[in-house]
């Protein structure tokens, strides 16, 4: 009945909450991936450069 939804929906909810969080974690990675990412290529570049490739 109603007590059952209610546990359902509590549960939801948590459930909601923590996929919340992982994907905010996720998000973090990958922003720190990109810039990561971001300084290689301009080191890379800068050598090639120093290279005369």
């Amino acid at each position: 009945g109603i007590t059952d939804l209610r546990g359902e929906i509590q549960q939801n909810q948590k459930v909601a909450q923590q996929l919340i969080e992982e994907l905010t974690k996720l998000r973090d990675s990958i922003g720190q991936d990109v810039r990561a990412f971001g300084s290689n290529k301009d080191l890379l570049q800068s050598i090639l450069k120093n290279q005369g490739a």
